[in-house]
Order: C-alpha cells, then structure tokens, then sequence
C-alpha cells in the first residue's frame, strides 16, 4: 500500500485492470443468461447481438474501472499533498 500512497497514478492503471476483469465477468454472466433464455423461446435464433452485448458491458467496465482509478488517483494525490503541506507548515518552513 504504501507504493500506492507515494505514486497515486498507479492506481489509475490498476482501476483499469480491474474494471475490465470485473466487465467481463460481468459479460460473460450475462450473455450465458441471454442465450439461454432466447434458446428457450426460440431455438432457432441466430444471437446476432450477442457479441456487441459482451463487448459493451466489458468496454463499460473498463470506463468505469478508468474513472474510479482517475478519481482515487486525485483524491489520494490531494490528501498526500495537503500532509506534505501540513508537515511543513508544523516545521515553520512556509
């Protein structure tokens, strides 16, 4: 934790790399749930869309893995300046 807490911008990748797992996981749960329920109804459908459904909930993922990243980034950037400004102002070194 504490190579996070010295370089806030290594979050932002690692967001990324989880918002993507986790979009895909999301996207594989629900194109099996699609599929099987269209399988139901009508088994001779050829699930064109089906692709586009996983693509978009993984590139969805992905977003918003990037902007919680960007977002923590920020605020774990701001706190660690505002201790670095505080620990000077303490020192009298304004």
């Amino acid at each position: 934790m504490s190579i996070l807490k010295r370089y806030p911008s290594l979050v932002i990748p690692l967001g990324m790399l989880l918002g993507a797992i986790a979009g895909w996981i999301v996207a594989q749960y629900e194109v099996h749930s699609i599929a099987t329920a269209v399988r139901v109804t009508n088994p001779h459908d050829p699930l064109d869309g089906l692709a586009f459904i996983g693509f978009g909930l993984t590139a969805l993922g992905f977003l918003t893995g990037t902007v919680v990243g960007v977002l923590v980034a920020c605020i774990m950037y701001l706190m660690n300046r505002r201790k670095k400004d505080v620990n000077q102002m303490s020192k009298g070194n304004i």
